[in-house]
């Protein structure tokens, strides 16, 4: 869609401008959910004025968390505050 849609994105992309770095896997520890396993590439410009990093579940159990994650953040957390009025 980008390349259909965009002149400079066609060109920017045709150039390839962009590698990898550095490849790794690092392990991020959530309250909620605990450990994630992940595999992280940092993607730079050739002069590297820009960075992009980009993070992967590594395993299927960081998947399984991840999706846990997903769920429990469309979820309301109680603030300590109560909705009945005092009597």
């Amino acid at each position: 869609r980008l390349r259909a849609a965009s002149a400079d994105f066609r060109r920017l992309w045709a150039e390839h401008e962009v590698a990898v770095r550095r490849a790794d896997r690092k392990t991020l520890l959530h309250p909620q959910v605990g450990s994630l396993l992940m595999d992280c590439e940092t993607l730079v410009t050739p002069d590297q004025g820009q960075q992009l990093l980009v993070l992967t579940p590594a395993d299927a159990e960081t998947r399984e968390r991840l999706e846990l994650l997903r769920v429990l953040g469309t979820q309301e957390f109680p603030t300590g505050a109560t909705d009945t009025p005092p009597r």
